[in-house]
């Protein structure tokens, strides 16, 4: 039969024995503290080498990465056209400039799609969700370095004459200031038909039109093969 004495003797024998066991367990604790989930954690910033980044194609510009392509072909055209007019008469170059005229005009009406798609900010102009409005600009930025590729040389065909430079300048004025609105003008034109014909091509593709397209390609399915949806921009070039 227990007695009390005996029970508090063997809780002090016990005691004795895990206060050893206890005493380490607290050290333990102290040493490696259990980490709280709910606390707030420090981030200690990774320095980055810059000199390792690699730049995301979809950040890539289209006029950085064309730059020196523009450039280039800008100077041939300049100097090309510099030399076909030095020592020229006035209808040499009022020929000329004819000529260059309808070669631009080509030139603006099939470029458009090629200039401005892919783009290749496509990704980014996703993630930013740009306006209507930001959109056609940055667009327009893409469009411009074509239209200063026709207009340059224009005013070199012009008034390039080292021999003469003075002589005949309100007829020189007149005609580049006349071309140089035409090839504007058509470069405008072809950048807005073929920006705002994004509707059309939808249209398109969902079969709410072209049925007389897909029953020519129906009925001769080795002589068509462009998709539906790039149809309109195929007879924009027309």
């Amino acid at each position: 039969m227990r007695t009390k004495g005996n029970h508090d003797r063997r809780s002090r024998d016990r005691g004795s024995v895990d206060a050893p066991l206890i005493r380490d367990a607290r050290e333990r604790s102290k040493r490696n503290p259990t980490p709280n989930l709910f606390a707030p954690r420090s981030v200690t910033p990774v320095p980055i080498d810059k000199g390792s980044q690699k730049s995301h194609p979809a950040l890539v510009t289209t006029r950085r990465s064309s730059l020196p392509t523009f450039i280039a072909l800008l100077l041939v055209l300049v100097y090309v056209c510099g030399m076909s007019v030095t020592g020229a008469d006035m209808d040499t170059r009022i020929r000329g400039l004819r000529y260059w005229s309808l070669i631009g005009m080509a030139a603006f009406a099939v470029s458009a799609p090629h200039v401005l798609l892919p783009d290749r900010d496509l990704k980014l102009m996703q993630r930013l969700n740009r306006s209507p409005l930001k959109l056609l600009r940055h667009q327009l930025a893409q469009w411009q370095p074509v239209i200063w590729l026709f207009v340059l040389p224009t005013v070199i065909l012009a008034f390039w004459d080292p021999g003469q430079a003075a002589s005949s300048l309100e007829t020189k004025t007149l005609h580049a200031a006349s071309i140089t609105l035409l090839l504007v003008g058509t470069a405008a034109y072809s950048f807005l038909r073929y920006t705002g014909i994004g509707p059309l091509s939808q249209q398109w593709q969902e079969g709410t039109k072209g049925d007389w397209y897909r029953t020519m390609k129906e009925h001769s399915p080795g002589g068509f093969a462009v998709p539906e949806g790039m149809v309109p921009a195929m007879l924009a070039t027309q």
